[in-house]
């Protein structure tokens, strides 16, 4: 049984994410639809077995790891783009997959009001600034953070993007996948990415204090960072930007602004985009 099977079933649902689940004597597959987890059929041990061994070798991921997560992406003919990432649980490796398209928002169709969409095109051009975009799993961070990112270089900017892995590729942009079995690591990547003279730099996601504090240095160095974070509002993000480092005085001189967002599921199971932005204030932007 391959990927495509699974695909295939999701035609006629909006799906984000498929779940492959081990359990004792089973796999436990459930797909995410807006309104949350729905059960699939489950999968025999050894059929999921193949399954997950040809998409580590589609992604590029070592078949012979077992004990650690990893992360790839996989490329389908019809340009969709599939994240994959492992964990080992009591019953083996779990297996997620998030499904991209090819097709990019723009900052108003992802819904953004006129008030909101001018501070954000204030705040990225005022350098010295760290814009983060909060929300949960699944809020469609990673579209707003690519939104902007097309945004910046179809206004003739320069972007280099930092991710871990790359998740949804931006023509003229220059995107660096890390690979820290080769040490190439988030340190190693941003300070090289200083190098290349640009004008912006996206990491996908703080994760830690290293990733936390490496966006701070850039950020200070007079180059605008955005980047995604698991986080609330605006007084949330700040205190948990400042519990990841061991420079927290340096949070309020470079947080402009704060995208919160959530996906609002309609009757009909269509997705809509509910965000508020908050300047360096902390000041939410209402619609007039």
């Amino acid at each position: 049984m391959d990927i495509d099977f699974f695909l295939n079933q999701m035609e006629t649902r909006p799906v984000s994410d498929i779940h492959f689940i081990p359990q004792k004597d089973r796999i436990l597959i459930r797909y995410r639809l807006p309104q949350g987890l729905v059960d699939g059929e489950a999968l025999g041990r050894e059929e999921y077995q193949i399954l997950l061994q040809r998409l580590k070798l589609r992604a590029g991921l070592n078949i012979s790891e077992k004990r650690l997560p990893q992360d790839g992406m996989i490329e389908q003919e019809d340009g969709r783009q599939l994240r994959i990432s492992t964990l080992k649980g009591i019953y083996g490796e779990a297996l997620t997959i998030r499904l991209f398209c090819d097709h990019r928002l723009t900052l108003e169709e992802l819904g953004l009001n006129q008030e909101q969409l001018a501070l954000i095109r204030h705040r990225l051009s005022s350098g010295f600034s760290l814009l983060v975009i909060t929300g949960e799993t699944g809020s469609g961070k990673s579209t707003t953070l690519k939104a902007l990112i097309a945004e910046m270089i179809d206004s003739g900017h320069k972007v280099v993007s930092v991710e871990d892995p790359v998740e949804i590729s931006i023509p003229g942009t220059l995107e660096v996948s890390l690979n820290e079995s080769i040490g190439l690591d988030y340190e190693r990547a941003i300070f090289a990415s200083l190098r290349q003279d640009p004008d912006y730099i996206a990491i996908g996601e703080i994760r830690g204090q290293s990733t936390c504090e490496h966006c701070l240095r850039a950020a200070l160095s007079g180059h605008p960072v955005i980047t995604t974070l698991h986080s609330g509002d605006y007084d949330l993000t700040r205190m948990r930007l400042a519990s990841l480092t061991s420079m927290p005085e340096f949070v309020d001189c470079v947080l402009s602004l704060v995208i919160h967002q959530k996906l609002i599921a309609s009757p009909s199971g269509e997705r809509r985009l509910e965000a508020r932005v908050y300047d360096h204030r902390g000041q939410e932007v209402i619609e007039r």
